[in-house]
């Protein structure tokens, strides 16, 4: 194969490959912990389509709350877990209506 044309198709390759795993990502799935009457991290950043699951360390029951973005767990046992797919761009502030002080952020791009 000429040089020339050795390069151009590694370079529609190099794109090729690039496109696909930007743009054709699979969904990821990622965890809030609640511990301490904290959710961990404060601030999540994840895209359309990713899950995230918020589990309670705390002894006592949680909600993760924001209507805008159609969060309601109703209550997350103690040792139980909440499963959420994000399905709208957004910053969404959600609060456990349980105990108003707690508060995150879900960040979806």
């Amino acid at each position: 194969m000429p040089r020339r044309c050795a390069w151009r198709w590694r370079a529609a390759l190099v794109l090729s490959l690039t496109a696909t795993s930007t743009l054709g990502a699979a969904p990821a799935t990622h965890t809030v912990a609640i511990d301490g009457f904290v959710f961990r991290p404060a601030v999540i950043s994840v895209r359309v389509g990713d899950t995230i699951t918020w589990r309670n360390a705390d002894p006592v029951a949680h909600t993760v709350t924001e209507k805008t973005a159609g969060l309601d767990s109703g209550d997350i046992a103690a040792g139980g877990a909440f499963r959420f797919v994000a399905k709208r761009k957004g910053r969404y502030t959600y609060v456990c209506t349980l105990h108003p002080t707690m508060r995150g952020e879900l960040v979806v791009e």
